[in-house]
């Protein structure tokens, strides 16, 4: 299990390169083919085939104390035969080569899961107060 910022999001925040506020962040779900690695740099090196949902547009970003959160929508019901590890937050760019990667985890209550055909929710982590903190 295991959560974290990618190394070069983390300095991306550091030398404002990442605005997360104004950053065009989306929300994907990542199937057990993935194998995180904090050296990825863009969704390109998670691998398209190992995204079950994407593009979910987080709404309602916010940064309090340097820990960013936002909401991640319901989306709509979709049914998959393998099982959803963990979720990976991304900025999106003109393609998943230019889609920076900023942070993955599948630590939430409830993963993995294998999709039933509901409407999902993901949220934050309600006792930190956001995903994670820069």
């Amino acid at each position: 299990m295991s959560s974290f910022v990618y190394n070069q999001a983390r300095t991306d925040f550091a030398t404002a390169q990442i605005n997360w506020i104004t950053a065009d962040i989306r929300m994907a779900f990542t199937n057990g083919n993935y194998a995180p690695s904090l050296d990825d740099l863009t969704v390109a090196d998670v691998g398209a085939g190992n995204l079950i949902v994407r593009d979910v547009i987080l709404a309602n970003k916010n940064v309090v104390n340097g820990i960013c959160s936002g909401t991640i929508p319901a989306f709509n019901a979709f049914i998959e035969p393998a099982p959803v590890i963990g979720v990976l937050i991304y900025i999106l760019g003109s393609d998943d080569s230019h889609s920076r990667v900023i942070y993955y985890s599948d630590d939430g209550i409830g993963f993995p899961f294998t999709p039933q055909g509901f409407n999902y929710l993901v949220a934050f982590d309600q006792t930190s107060g956001g995903f994670f903190e820069v």
